[in-house]
C-alpha cells in the first residue's frame, strides 16, 4: 500500500530546489529523480492509473516511500491541479513563498540569464514595455514576474481546487532561519518520522547573475506588493517574515 504522496507546486525562485534535495536526504521520503527537468506530467496529460504514474515519475522508488513530485507550474494551471485531484485526493501539497521583491528580481535576472529577456528593468517594472516573443517550449509565461508574485492570487487558484488543510504554505526566509523547527513542521505535514536534517543553504541552485538593482526599481516594486502582501496575510492568518508592521 502506498503512502499518500505530495507535490510541490511552487513557487519559482523560492528555493524549491534547494528544500526538495532537502527533503530527499530523508529515509522516508523519496523525490523525483532527477530533480531537473520537472516532469510536469500533469500539465501534459490526464493519467488514469497510478501506478502508470509511479511509473513515469517514480521508476526506481521504493513503495514504502513518501514519495513527492516537484514542479512548481502546477501553481500556475488549474487544469493540471484538477488531475493531480483527480488521481491522488489525498495528495499534500507544498508551496514556498519568499519576499516578493526578491523573488519578481531573481526571476528577471534569471530569464535574462537564459537569453529570453532583451528589455531593461525600467522597460519591465516602470514602463511595461511589451513582452518579447515567449518560447513555444514553455509551459509557462517566462515573462510573468509580477503575476507570479501576487501570492494570495495564486494560493486562492489551488484552494479552488485542493482544500486548505491539504496544502502547507512556508516561507523561504523562516526556513533559513529556523531550519529545524520549519523542517519538523513541514516533515510532519507529510508523515515524515525522520528527524530533520542540517540545511546547507551555501549549495542553493539556480542562482541568477544579477546587475546593480537601482533602489528607485526596488521602491517601485515594495510599493506594488503592499496590498498583495495584506491580502497574504489575510489568506494565511499569519504575518509575513518581511513585513516589518
Amino acid at each position: 500500500m502506498r503512502k499518500n504522496n505530495f507535490f510541490i507546486i511552487g513557487c519559482q525562485r523560492c528555493g524549491t530546489t534547494l528544500i526538495a534535495k532537502w527533503l530527499d536526504q530523508h529515509e522516508d521520503i523519496g523525490l523525483n529523480s532527477p530533480i531537473k527537468p520537472e516532469p510536469k506530467v500533469f500539465m501534459k496529460q490526464d493519467i488514469q492509473d497510478k501506478e502508470e504514474y509511479f511509473g513515469m515519475v517514480f521508476p526506481d522508488r521504493s513503495k514504502d516511500l513518501i514519495l513527492g513530485e516537484k514542479s512548481v507550474s502546477y501553481i500556475e494551471d488549474q487544469k493540471a491541479l484538477e488531475r493531480v485531484l483527480k488521481l491522488f485526493p489525498d495528495a499534500r501539497l507544498l508551496i514556498f513563498l519568499r519576499e516578493p521583491v526578491q523573488r519578481t528580481l531573481s526571476n528577471y535576472f534569471f530569464t535574462v540569464n537564459h537569453g529570453l529577456e532583451t528589455r531593461s528593468l525600467e522597460e519591465v517594472f516602470v514602463h511595461g514595455s511589451k513582452e518579447p516573443p515567449k518560447p513555444k517550449t514553455l509551459s509557462v509565461n517566462p515573462f510573468d514576474y509580477l503575476k507570479r508574485s501576487l501570492y494570495a492570487r495564486e494560493i486562492q487558484r489551488v484552494l479552488e481546487v485542493f482544500p486548505f488543510e491539504k496544502l502547507e504554505v512556508l516561507f523561504l526566509e523562516e526556513f533559513i532561519d529556523q531550519p529545524l523547527a520549519v523542517g519538523r513542521r513541514l516533515l510532519d505535514f507529510l508523515g515524515s518520522k525522520d528527524q530533520p536534517k542540517h540545511l546547507d543553504t551555501g549549495k542553493m541552485e539556480n542562482r541568477s547573475i544579477r546587475d546593480e538593482v537601482p533602489v528607485h526599481i526596488i521602491d517601485h516594486l515594495r510599493s506594488y506588493f503592499e496590498n498583495p502582501n495584506k491580502d497574504l496575510e489575510t489568506l494565511l492568518g499569519r504575518k509575513t517574515p518581511w513585513q516589518k508592521t
